[in-house]
């Protein structure tokens, strides 16, 4: 990883809904919005998605196999140490964060700016993304509210 960009804190929050994911086969970008949202309770910018994939798949951590997303061997290892000693999702996440060596910014967001682009996911690919999973969570709320 020595020659891969640094990782930040909200590459370690998509790291881990690939993970999430990748435990039930490959993430569609859909998914991962969607598992990413459960995780922190917040939609990942494009900048996060596309930068952190940028920087994911070039620690080798994250791989595309026909347009979904997987963890490698070595990332699904990583999460294991790291959530094998309990907790919750928080504290699997900042655990997972202090062996990347990724420190936990001092405010509520890290800025992520567009230094490294993933070339396989467009602006529109990713709104198309986001437009999908908040349809389909505001069936699931009008279908339990009707309950």
């Amino acid at each position: 990883m020595n020659d891969s960009p640094k990782l930040q804190w909200s590459d370690v929050w998509l790291l881990q809904a690939i993970v999430l994911c990748g435990r039930n086969g490959a993430g569609s970008l859909q998914d991962i919005v969607a598992t990413g949202d459960y995780i922190n309770h917040s939609i990942f910018t494009y900048e996060e998605i596309s930068s952190g994939l940028f920087r994911l798949t070039a620690a080798r951590l994250v791989a595309e196999v026909d347009s979904t997303f997987v963890p490698t061997t070595e990332a699904l290892r990583g999460y294991e140490a790291a959530e094998i000693l309990g907790g919750g999702i928080y504290e699997v996440w900042a655990r997972l964060a202090k062996n990347y060596g990724v420190e936990r910014p001092a405010g509520q967001h890290q800025s992520v700016g567009p230094d490294h682009e993933y070339s396989g996911i467009s602006r529109e690919s990713f709104a198309a993304a986001v437009s999908a999973w908040n349809d389909e969570a505001a069936a699931f709320m009008a279908r339990n509210e009707a309950k």
